[in-house]
Order: C-alpha cells, then structure tokens, then sequence
C-alpha cells in the first residue's frame, strides 16, 4: 500500500507545486501588466498636465501683452482721481483750481481712451474672457460718465464754489465713486491676466453676480 501511496503523494505534490507556479507566473505577470499601465496612466497625465500649463502660460503672455496699453491708462487715471481727490482738499486758490481744471481734463481723456480700448479688447476675446472684458468695459465707462458729470467751479471765489468742490469728492469717494470703480477694474484686469481658462468661468459668474 505504502508503494502505491507514496506515488500519488509525490504526484500530487508536484502537481500542486506546478500549479502554484503557474498562478505565480500568472498574479506576477497580472500584476506587472497593471503596474505598467498605470504608469502609462499616470506618464499620459503628467503629459496632459504639462501641455496644458504650458498653453496657459503662453496664453497668459498673450494677454499681459495684449493689456499693457489699457492697464497704464487705468493706473493713469486711478492716480489722477486720486491726484484730484486731494487737490479738492486744498484751500481755495487760483492755482489750486487751475490744478483741479487739468487734472479733470486729463482723467477725462484717459477715462476716453480707456473705456475704448477695453472695447476692443472684448471684440477680440472668446467665451468668458469676453464676459469679463465686457464687465470691464461697463464698468469704465460708469468712471467716464461720473467723471464727465463733474462741475468745475469757473473761479476761486465764486459763490457755489465749496458746494461744488463736495459734490465732485462725492462722485470721487465712496463704494459707488470713481477712485472705487477704478480699483475693481484694475483688480479684475488682473484677474483677467492671471486666470487659466477653466478657472475663467467662475470669476466671469461672480463678477456678474456680483455687479447686478
């Protein structure tokens, strides 16, 4: 008995050391498989990743180039409200009002070629870059409009002068002033440079939300 069992033994041991190769051979290979292609999964978004922030850098170039103009007359015009914010604080004078005449003047023209430049920029952009552009643009010519509304006392002395000279720091100061709207528009030309394009979407809805 003992001859015919130690065969089937030993048989059956080397079929379960056969067999448990082969599922060794089998998990290693699965295993490596997997492994491969989950770094081709992971080199394939790294790849993605790398296009992609190269795009949007060179987008953002286009863009820091494409606003140089309109950003230096929103900075122009940001100091010179401020400029006339200050001016308007000073003693009444002939000098100082003739100050405030040509700080006006010069806001004015800024404002102007500000609020179209943006336009251009808006005709010229795609999608929520557009949106936000045209949120710009509004709201420039919000500043243009207030700016174009002020009334210069013609003289020192005049009578009106003081009420004047408050209803301009009015239209100058506060939430709803030119010094104010001036500062978001900068804040979001930044913001339009900065912003990648899937990112874009978000800030165009809440500065609508915001601004409604």
């Amino acid at each position: 008995m003992a001859s015919t069992v130690l065969p089937a033994v030993a048989e059956f041991i080397d079929w379960s050391i056969l067999l448990v190769f082969i599922l060794m051979i089998y998990y290693g290979v699965k295993a490596l498989l997997y492994q491969s292609q989950e770094e081709l999964n992971e080199e394939d978004k790294n790849r993605n990743s790398a296009v992609k922030n190269i795009k949007g850098m060179l987008d953002k170039s286009t863009r820091k180039k494409k606003v140089q103009y309109p950003k230096k007359l929103l900075v122009d015009s940001i100091k010179e409200s401020e400029d006339l914010e200050a001016a308007c604080s000073e003693e009444a004078s002939a000098k100082n009002l003739k100050e405030i005449k040509h700080i006006v003047s010069e806001l004015k023209t800024h404002l102007k070629h500000l609020v179209h430049d943006l336009r251009r920029m808006t005709r010229e952009e795609d999608g929520h870059y557009a949106s936000v552009a045209s949120e710009m643009t509004k709201h420039a010519a919000v500043a243009y409009r207030l700016t174009n509304g002020l009334r210069v006392p013609k003289k020192h002395d005049d009578a009106d002068y003081n009420s004047k000279i408050d209803a301009m720091k009015d239209r100058l100061t506060g939430n709803t002033g030119i010094i104010y709207i001036l500062g978001s528009v900068f804040n979001d030309l930044n913001k339009f440079i900065e912003t990648h394009e899937d990112e874009m979407e978000d800030y165009a809805s809440q500065l609508q939300s915001r601004r409604a």
